[in-house]
């Protein structure tokens, strides 16, 4: 059994080798050096620590201050301190201040609206496996903006978030809530994809795999307790993929749904090797944009 037919598709293969990668970015490779660990997110008012990181050049502390300054969490609201700690964040190659700094861009705030920045910032945060980034490069193909509009490559960026393990990622508290949303999200339209694609006919093949993709998205999306805009969007997901998994029960059988989530979960390690496997090329010898 064989995944859906436009995963398999040549702008999907295409998608994933260094020559059409290489379209993201023109820069110099150097030796890769991973993320992994987490910043400790201080009390409210007691960020000094935070502050002293961030100047001794720590991109994470810089990238969380940030976020401090865009919240008003423990200090005034400050749009030009925030873009300030992106941009240095982002120069350093800390890949979730790229994809941030890509929606400042994108939304105009605190700097005026530039599509092709903002393009620019997403895809070096997707060449390195940003989750949020190829869901962002996803709905730009798909709107067609800022970038000719093209269906089959907004899928192909979201068959590659949906394709992320949400648990392999050791990103900060914030960023792992908005990756386990975007996977869920991407794994959402998938399935919105496939249930709109067996209209009409009785493909138990085509709905099981879109229960599938609700089901994993599910499993692994993170319960996102605070107030913030990623948590609204997580529970709006959530409710959603709920919904629509309920909807389509009916249409299965008990033993077309197991054989379907026993596919995917062969098919999941398939996806995420085409993802791992992919020699993107190194981008932290960034030029800094101003």
């Amino acid at each position: 059994m064989s995944p859906p037919e436009y995963c398999l598709s040549r702008p999907f293969r295409t998608l994933l080798t260094t020559t059409t990668i290489g379209w993201m970015l023109s820069a110099a490779s150097v030796a890769a050096v991973p993320d992994t660990g987490a910043i400790a997110i201080t009390p409210n008012g007691e960020i000094s620590a935070l502050e002293q990181r961030a100047s001794d050049g720590s991109r994470r502390a810089q990238y969380s201050l940030s976020l401090r300054y865009a919240n008003g969490d423990g200090v005034a609201r400050d749009p030009k301190a925030r873009i300030a700690l992106l941009m240095a964040s982002a120069n350093s190659g800390y890949v979730p201040a790229q994809n941030s700094l890509g929606w400042v861009y994108r939304e105009g705030l605190g700097r005026a609206k530039d599509l092709d920045r903002a393009i620019r910032w997403f895809r070096l945060a997707a060449l390195q496996g940003s989750a949020l980034a190829l869901e962002n490069l996803g709905e730009m193909y798909e709107a067609g903006e800022g970038l000719n509009r093209d269906d089959s490559v907004a899928f192909s960026f979201y068959t590659l978030c949906a394709a992320r393990d949400v648990n392999a990622d050791h990103l900060t508290r914030e960023v792992e809530a908005g990756t386990a949303t975007a996977v869920l999200s991407c794994r959402l339209r998938l399935a919105k994809r496939l249930i709109q694609s067996a209209e009409g006919n009785t493909d138990a093949t085509t709905l099981g795999f879109a229960a599938a993709w609700l089901e994993m998205g599910l499993a692994e999306s993170t319960d996102v307790k605070d107030t913030s805009t990623i948590g609204t969007r997580a529970r709006q997901r959530e409710t959603e993929a709920k919904e629509l998994l309920e909807a389509l029960r009916p249409r299965l059988s008990e033993r077309d749904l197991a054989d379907q989530k026993q596919l995917m979960a062969n098919w999941k390690p398939f996806m995420r090797d085409l993802v791992d496997e992919t020699p993107y090329p190194s981008i932290l010898a960034l030029t800094t944009i101003d």
